[in-house]
């Protein structure tokens, strides 16, 4: 069941949301750089969490946040012919967030 997950949420990364973010960073212009990363091995976890880490690393610009869900939309529509809300939908039943960390210099 983890590696199914992990591979599920993988494919999106690879096929939807990192293809999203590269109209982003390319068109739009608020973003930098987008890298998703994958941990080669986790050490200590809470139980109820899986195995497996997934890390992004964002370059944004400030006006990021008020543009984001507009633009990640647009850019999924285009790669793969979702919405923003099916996709995050899904990312929902796959992963669980246990930090998120936001942070710009002006």
């Amino acid at each position: 069941m983890e590696f199914n997950k992990l591979e599920q949420f993988r494919d999106i990364m690879m096929q939807r949301n990192g293809p999203a973010m590269h109209i982003i960073c390319n068109e739009r212009r608020w973003c930098h750089s987008f890298y998703a990363l994958e941990t080669e091995q986790v050490w200590t976890h809470h139980p109820d969490y899986p195995g497996w880490n997934q890390l992004h690393i964002i370059a944004l610009y400030p006006e990021a946040p008020f543009k984001y869900k507009k633009d990640l939309g647009h850019g999924l529509d285009r790669a793969s012919g979702i919405t923003f809300e099916e996709n995050m939908e899904q990312l929902k039943q796959i992963r669980t967030m246990r930090y998120k960390c936001i942070s710009s210099r002006l």
